[in-house]
């Protein structure tokens, strides 16, 4: 009788812990974004990443999200993937400034920087893998 109550004991702790670890993880898009911003201010962009990628997987229509993953994306050199991420967030909120701005940054410096070709066509070249050399490092973007 004493050890199935000391195994019900042992259930109900490993259930409470469960529970906490649980209620502990965040469970709105927002949430995300906050542990992205300050994975971002750290330094630790492939952990940034995951969190606004978890974000607008919460809300793919959340153009914050978006604009945060383009970010990362922009800071990783994937300038590509970048561009497109702006123009979508764009497009779902014409009305930022913020994300209307670091869209005609992006594009700028693109062709600042030899891309003189149209920048959706740019984009399109680094999704078929063509040889492109790539620019220099950005300017520190959307602070």
């Amino acid at each position: 009788m004493a050890d199935s109550s000391f195994v019900s004991m042992r259930g109900f702790g490993f259930l409470f812990a469960l529970a906490l670890l649980i209620l502990a993880a965040p469970v709105h898009a927002e949430d995300w974004q906050k542990l992205g911003r300050d994975a971002l201010v750290e330094g630790h962009t492939d952990q940034a990443e995951k969190y606004f990628s978890e974000a607008a997987r919460m809300n793919p229509f959340d153009a914050v999200a978006l604009n945060n993953k383009a970010v990362v994306k922009a800071r990783q050199g994937q300038y590509h993937v970048a561009l497109r991420l702006l123009e979508r967030a764009s497009h779902l909120a014409p009305q930022r400034i913020d994300i209307s701005y670091n869209l005609k940054l992006l594009k700028q410096w693109l062709l600042k920087h030899g891309f003189r070709e149209n920048v959706e066509t740019v984009a399109g070249n680094f999704e078929r893998g063509a040889a492109v050399v790539l620019p220099p490092e950005p300017p520190a973007l959307w602070r």
